[in-house]
C-alpha cells in the first residue's frame, strides 16, 4: 500500500508534530511505502528520502494562513500527486482539511478515481467567531466530497459536525511515551537555582491563551519554596508576558521555540507543569498534545477544565484540574506544593494515565486498521 500524507507545513517542523508521528510510526511498523507532501523552503520542488520516507517539498509561506498560499500549495499539490500516482500508484491520500490547503476541497475532482481520499481534522479555525463558524461549514461540505474524514476526538466531532456521520472516524492525539521516558534533571534549566521550584508551560505564547493569568496566578503562590516559571515556545505575547513577569516580580526564564525533539529535555527540568488553556470554545474540546507530553514525562500537572480534561483526567489521580483563571492557577499550584507526596503520587500515576495515547498504539490498532478498511 503506497500511502501519502499532503499538509501545508514544513515535514519534521515543532508545528505538525502529530503528523510526523503517523508518518514515522507508519513507515516503521509497516511494509507501507510512504510519500510526504509538505511546504518546503527553497525556491524549486525537491524530492528527499527521509529515513525511507518520499518527501517532497513545495515552495510556500507558511508564515500565515490568511493569503492565497495555501489554496497555491494545494492546486501545486495536485500537479505533483497526479505525476507521482503514474509512478507508484497511490492507494490513501491523507490531506489537510479545510481550511488547511485553501480552495482545494475536494481532491477527488482532480484524482483518479482509484485514490483513496482522507481529509485529516486536527481542529477549526481560532481567530474569530466568524473564522470558527466558517471553518466548520467548509469541513461539513467538504466531508461530501471525500472518501472519508479523521478527527482527533469525539468532542471535536460533536463540534463540527452535531453528531458523528458513518465517514467521519476518530484517530485521536497522542505522544511517543518512549520520547518522553527521561530521567528529572536531565538538562540544567537555564537560570535556575538549587532553591527554585520549576514550574512550566510548553507551546506557543500568542494572546488568545491569555497566558498573563497563569503568570499572575503563580506570582500569588505563597507556599513552599520561590518559583521560577518556565515558558518553551514562542509567539507574538511573549514580549508583553516578559513586562508582565517583571510588574509581578514573578521570576521567569524564556527559552523560546526548540526542536520537538528536545522537549522531553526541557520536561524532565521541571517540577511542575502546566496546561494552562482558556475554556473557550476554539479550545475546550481540542485534546491538548502538552498534556499528554507533561503526564508521559512523570511531571506533576495542573491542567484547566476544559471539556477534554474534564472528560479524560481524574483531579486528584491523573492531575490537578482548576479553573481558568488567576484564583484556579494559584490554588492548583498551592495545592501541589502544600503536599510533596501528592506530588509524587501524581508523578507515578500521569504517566500510565495516559498509555492508550502512545502514537506507536494509536497507528497500529486505529490508523492502519482504518486503511485497510478503506482500501
Amino acid at each position: 500500500m503506497h500511502i501519502c500524507y499532503w499538509y501545508h507545513r514544513p515535514y519534521g517542523s515543532t508545528r505538525s508534530t502529530a503528523i510526523d508521528e503517523y508518518v514515522r510510526f507508519v513507515s516503521s511498523k509497516s511494509e507501507h511505502d510512504v510519500t510526504v507532501i509538505a511546504a518546503g523552503e527553497e525556491q524549486k520542488p525537491n524530492i528527499t528520502w527521509n529515513e525511507g520516507i518520499r518527501v517532497i517539498n513545495i515552495p510556500s509561506d507558511v508564515s500565515t494562513a490568511r493569503s492565497v498560499a495555501p489554496s497555491l500549495f494545494g492546486l501545486r499539490g495536485l500537479r505533483h500527486i497526479r505525476k507521482l500516482h503514474k509512478k507508484h500508484p497511490i492507494d490513501i491520500l491523507q490531506f489537510h482539511a479545510f481550511p488547511g490547503l485553501g480552495i482545494v476541497l475536494s481532491p477527488n475532482i482532480a484524482l483518479p478515481s482509484d485514490i483513496t481520499t482522507i481529509g485529516d481534522i486536527r481542529g477549526t479555525a481560532v481567530s474569530s467567531e466568524r473564522a470558527e463558524l466558517l471553518s466548520r461549514l467548509g469541513l461539513r461540505g467538504q466531508r461530501l466530497l471525500v472518501d472519508a474524514m479523521i478527527t482527533v476526538d469525539d468532542l471535536v466531532a460533536e463540534h463540527i459536525f452535531g453528531r458523528c456521520p458513518d465517514n467521519v472516524h476518530v484517530v485521536p492525539l497522542g505522544a511517543d511515551l518512549h520520547r518522553f521516558d527521561t530521567d528529572k534533571d536531565y538538562i540544567e534549566s537555564e537560570g535556575k537555582n538549587a532553591n527554585e521550584i520549576l514550574v512550566g508551560y510548553v507551546g506557543g505564547l500568542h494572546p488568545s491563551r491569555e497566558l498573563h493569568k497563569l503568570i499572575k496566578g503563580v506570582s500569588q503562590v505563597d507556599v513552599g519554596p520561590p518559583i521560577r516559571l518556565y515558558f518553551v515556545g514562542d509567539g507574538r505575547a511573549r514580549d508583553s508576558l516578559e513586562r508582565q513577569a517583571e510588574e509581578y516580580d514573578q521570576p521567569a526564564t524564556f527559552v523560546g521555540s526548540v526542536p520537538h525533539s528536545e522537549v522531553p529535555e526541557h520536561l524532565a527540568s521541571m517540577d511542575i507543569a502546566v496546561s494552562y488553556i482558556p475554556n473557550k470554545p476554539q479550545y475546550t474540546n481540542q485534546p491538548p498534545i502538552k498534556t499528554i507530553e507533561y503526564l508521559a514525562s512523570g511531571v506533576p500537572t495542573v491542567a484547566t477544565l476544559t471539556r477534554w480534561h474534564s472528560q479524560n483526567l481524574d483531579d486528584g489521580q491523573d492531575a490537578v484540574l482548576v479553573h481558568d483563571s488567576v484564583n484556579g492557577v494559584r490554588d492548583g499550584i498551592s495545592r501541589l506544593l502544600s503536599s510533596p507526596e501528592f506530588r509524587s503520587k501524581l508523578a507515578s500515576q500521569g504517566r500510565e494515565s495516559v498509555t492508550k495515547f502512545n502514537y506507536s498504539v494509536i497507528v497500529k490498532d486505529q490508523l492502519l486498521p482504518l486503511y485497510d478498511e478503506l482500501c
